[in-house]
């Protein structure tokens, strides 16, 4: 009589035939083939994603000319306002949602050297 290999999954043992955990060539192939998809994702997500970061920093600059550009067309009087009630989160939140064209870091320094 030919004893099957019980694998313990949770509170019940459940037979298992001797060759599930052998890799044949056929998973192999599909592993790699994984693998290349998710790297050629991977890149391309990247790429796109700096394409669009360099468009909003050129659309930016393009705007607004300088930071000092910048500095004097927010509303510095409701910045501090929400700031004081709310938090600089809350600030830098409201400078983004004013202007759309300044990245996280600006509206960051904006609200810091107030």
């Amino acid at each position: 009589m030919k004893i099957t290999p019980v694998r313990k999954i949770g509170p019940v043992s459940t037979p298992v035939h001797p060759d599930a955990f052998r890799s044949g060539k056929g998973t192999r192939m599909v592993d790699l083939l994984t693998g290349v998809v998710a790297i050629a994702v991977s890149g391309a997500l990247g790429v796109a994603g700096e394409r669009a970061a360099r468009r909003r920093k050129r659309a930016f600059w393009d705007h607004y000319g300088t930071y000092e550009g910048f500095r004097r067309q927010v509303d510095e009087d409701k910045v501090r306002a929400v700031r004081g009630a709310r938090g600089d989160v809350a600030a830098i939140k409201a400078v983004r949602g004013d202007h759309p064209l300044a990245s996280l870091v600006v509206a960051k320094r904006y609200v810091q050297e107030l």
